[in-house]
């Protein structure tokens, strides 16, 4: 056994990348591939797309540590909120807690269709 015929193991090697697998950088340049096969069509040459994507450095977004931590933080208090304000509906009345459980369900819904939506968009 090689060891290029586990290549495809190592996240960082060229055939895990050709694979698909990794940093999502394969995805990058599937899509600057077919951007530039689309434009060009009849004069596409693929030695130069291939020089122009590594020129133009594109990588895939990544995400700051500091917005995920951020995000974690916002989630965190939104389930502290709404656990008092289940506590002081069920104290009240335990259909108002329901309602509130339902409501917040049903925006949760429309959040995911909507996020769902943005991505089918792009």
């Amino acid at each position: 056994m090689d060891m290029e015929d586990l290549a495809y193991l190592v996240p960082d090697s060229f055939a895990a990348w050709l694979g698909g697998q990794g940093d999502g950088r394969f995805r990058v340049y599937e899509q600057y591939y077919q951007r530039e096969l689309a434009v060009r069509k009849s004069n596409f040459d693929l030695e130069k797309v291939n020089e122009q994507f590594g020129q133009a450095g594109t990588r895939p977004p990544q995400v700051p540590i500091s917005r995920l931590l951020g995000k974690a933080a916002v989630g965190l208090f939104a389930i502290y909120a709404v656990s008092l304000v289940l506590k002081a509906a069920s104290h009240i009345n335990p259909a108002a807690s329901g309602v509130v459980v339902i409501g917040i369900l049903i925006g949760l819904r429309k959040i995911r269709k909507k996020k769902e939506q943005t991505k089918q968009d792009k």
